[in-house]
């Protein structure tokens, strides 16, 4: 099939090997802007290798691009970890639609950090592949897989194992979609039951009111939640400065006495 893929991160970088190795054509590779990108290079690299088209995130507004990617007569769009929003212009260029590798076990946890939501709010987590609506991560669900939250998970090594899972859910999927043309039964999401958050909601929960009295696991799954090495998270006030936490868990080796 003919792919225009919109990717950042390392998922991104590896869902593009993945339709490399199936001997799918990617005829474009929509990046972030370098600001906001993660593993640049290393995803131009690819885009070089396949002589894919190289499009930065932000002039998908324009009807020159538009135009550009109507011409490369695109049988399916896949979406990994792209933190820009697709309007419908975009969407139905694709004959088969839009996919999307999204790091949650939906309806639970679209939109944002759902490594931290799953943590906070007890939520089911994994990986699922959907098809792209006008809605944030609402579209049929194409195939999807589930993984535990553990007692020590903090929410940087909970997002390390997404990732992974993220790879292998789309590894084992992606040659069934190519095979099918891109099109594969999908199930209607039952949004009712799911849960929904923005990158501001994480304000509401990070600030730690040490006046206030907390039940002990909900405040020790906010601290650990938002525990990732180089980003500030859950914190504290004292005389008008920020005091940011960080968790470290270790599971008690059995036999050892020290």
């Amino acid at each position: 099939m003919r792919v225009v893929a919109f990717v950042n991160n390392a998922v991104g970088l590896e869902t593009l090997r993945a339709i490399q190795r199936n001997g799918d054509t990617i005829v474009a590779v929509v990046v972030h802007p370098l600001e906001s990108a993660s593993l640049h290079r290393e995803i131009i690299d690819v885009a070089v290798d396949n002589d894919s088209a190289v499009i930065e995130a932000t002039a998908l507004a324009d009807n020159s691009t538009i135009r550009q990617l109507v011409d490369l007569a695109p049988d399916i769009g896949v979406s990994a970890f792209f933190g820009h929003i697709l309007r419908s212009e975009i969407i139905d260029i694709f004959k088969r639609g839009i996919i999307n590798l999204h790091p949650s076990f939906l309806p639970y946890n679209r939109g944002s950090y759902p490594n931290v939501w799953s943590i906070v709010d007890g939520t089911p987590i994994g990986a699922t592949i959907h098809y792209i609506d006008e809605g944030i991560d609402t579209g049929p669900i194409i195939d999807q897989s589930q993984i535990e939250i553990t007692p020590e998970d903090t929410g940087e090594s909970l997002y390390s194992r997404l990732e992974s899972a993220c790879n292998k859910l789309f590894s084992r999927t992606w040659p069934k979609i190519s095979q099918a043309g891109g099109v594969l039964p999908a199930s209607t999401q039952h949004l009712a039951d799911g849960t929904i958050h923005r990158i501001k909601d994480t304000k509401e929960i990070d600030c730690i009111d040490i006046e206030a009295q907390y039940k002990a696991s909900d405040l020790l799954n906010v601290i650990r939640a938002r525990t990732f090495a180089g980003y500030h998270g859950a914190y504290f006030e004292s005389d008008g400065t920020k005091y940011f936490l960080q968790i470290k868990i270790e599971k008690e080796n059995i036999g050892d006495d020290n």
